[in-house]
């Protein structure tokens, strides 16, 4: 290298040093932005929210909450009632669906005295249905549910509760956490002697302010001790709702277990996943009620909440959340319980529940629920079984997975999933060799990737492979695991 070029090159290093270190800077000024973007929460405060909304000229349409109860002997207008099916708890299907109906009068008033035991029969339940398929125009089907009970429940029925109030302590929540605050003691008041409650917290760390106790003296004193600590800027949900899941393993199964959380935006600190959280919850058998303020809704909360067997509620003004502790506590203890058998399907189930209190008239309440294997929950490499099996040594589907590759269908074509992708994956039993099972087991996931086009599913969206017989479900010793073990399985690849 002569001297000349010596100056040349270094004029070049400095160059690409300045470019670089340019680089660097822009990269860090970036991520610190970041950083203080989201512990400061990219969205209004709860209390902004609430009273943006107060302002509001034509506000969204309110949830009418329950204020008493009233018999229907005393109701004059029975056209005026409103029907609704508040929750539905699916935690035991196939063997039962739970449904929570209640009966509103204009003013809130809960109408009793519709079914056993205080009316001797049912007779005012006239029909209810359910229907599957229902993203199929073709095979979408109606079934009348023939055999169904209901029961009234009221504040008499001396049911013990365990519930988990459940408090974000975010810095946004700063404007209306005297509101909870007085809500959380209010609820406390509402309590029979039986009911077990527990106020936690949670910012990026959880806290449990009170830990479940029956008193109402212990749980007010200590709550008003403590209720001040632990505010923070981060929002770690999924990461709380887990641990306040984890809370009921002290207490006996026999109680329902019920959370209750107050939160006014998304997750930014956790670690859990929202399906861990959801899976969780229907394991523990615990219901989430879930309230969010202002216009600000989260799908996927929403989603956790109902199927879980709680409810998601949305409130606009700052009396609505007061209203909402009342409201919730009084409709654990005033519903009508409806249960029966539902029809097996891995899908979403669509009800409808009719009530004929005069005989020119007929209310109609609709609810929902969801055994589908693929949700809003589901993650990229989340997999699930489906046993769709396959005589020995052949690639042919038995008639007897129809069924299953409708219910398939179905979810894959639910606009919800419309985005996901799968991959099939074909198992084989160990008869036979290695290369030959291979190849078996391509031809029997390529079968079940044929079924599902041939049904409108787009080619693009599915991946056939095949395992062959290295990932058995059961030891290969008897006939009935090598038929286990000669399957079909799914893993999604994007959603």
């Amino acid at each position: 290298m002569t001297g000349s070029s010596t100056p040349i090159l270094r004029k070049r290093i400095m160059r690409y040093r300045v470019r670089e270190f340019t680089q660097l800077y822009s990269f860090v000024f970036c991520a610190l932005a970041l950083t203080v973007l989201f512990s400061c929460r990219s969205t209004k405060s709860a209390e902004e929210q609430l009273a943006d909304t107060d302002l509001t000229k034509d506000p969204p349409k309110q949830t009418l909450f329950l204020t008493g109860t009233k018999p229907i002997e005393q109701v004059t207008n029975t056209n005026a009632l409103q029907f609704t099916i508040e929750r539905v708890e699916s935690n035991d299907y196939p063997k039962e669906i739970r449904l929570f109906a209640r009966v509103f009068d204009s003013t809130g008033n809960f109408i009793t005295n519709l079914a056993p035991p205080v009316r001797g029969s049912q007779e005012y339940w006239k029909k209810l249905t359910e229907t599957v398929a229902v993203n199929q125009k073709r095979r979408k089907r109606t079934i009348d549910i023939k055999d169904f009970t209901v029961r009234e429940y009221g504040a008499s029925d001396s049911i013990p509760y365990a519930i988990n109030l459940l408090i974000d302590y975010s810095g946004s929540m700063n404007g209306v956490m005297d509101i909870l605050h007085d809500g959380a003691e209010m609820f406390i008041g509402l309590k029979q002697r039986q009911d077990q409650i527990a106020i936690t917290s949670f910012n990026k760390a959880f806290a449990v302010k009170v830990p479940f106790a029956a008193d109402k003296s212990y749980l007010t004193d200590r709550f008003r001790r403590v209720k001040q600590n632990d505010f923070g800027s981060y929002s770690a949900m999924y990461d709380a709702l887990l641990k306040s899941i984890r809370m009921f393993d002290s207490l006996p199964q026999e109680m329902p277990r019920n959370i209750i959380m107050f939160s006014d935006g998304d997750d930014n600190f956790s670690t859990t996943k929202a399906r861990e959280v959801y899976l969780a919850a229907k394991e523990h058998n615990v219901h989430i009620f879930s309230v969010g303020f202002g216009y600000t809704h989260d799908d996927v909360l929403q989603f956790i909440a109902e199927q879980t067997g709680g409810k998601y509620y949305q409130v606009f003004t700052k009396q609505a959340l007061r209203n909402v502790f009342l409201e919730i506590y009084q409709s654990l203890r005033n519903y009508y319980l409806v249960t029966y058998k539902p029809p097996v399907f891995a899908g979403e189930h669509k009800i409808e529940l009719d009530l004929q209190i005069n005989a020119s008239d007929t209310l109609k309440a609709y609810g929902a629920y969801s055994t589908a294997d693929i949700d809003i929950t589901s993650n990229p490499s989340d997999s699930f079984k489906k046993l769709i099996t396959f005589e020995y040594n052949k690639s042919t589907l038995r008639p007897e997975s129809e069924s299953i590759i409708e219910e398939l269908v179905d979810q894959l074509m639910s606009p919800k999933n419309e985005n996901v992708w799968l991959e099939v994956q074909g198992h084989t039993d160990s008869t036979g060799g290695v290369e030959y099972n291979q190849r078996l087991s391509e031809a029997r996931a390529q079968a079940v990737v044929n079924a599902l086009i041939q049904r409108g599913i787009d080619t693009k969206r599915l991946v056939a492979r095949g395992m062959g017989m290295m990932y058995p479900l059961k030891p290969n010793d008897t006939e009935e695991n090598r038929a286990l073990n000669r399957r079909t399985e799914f893993r999604v690849l994007r959603k």
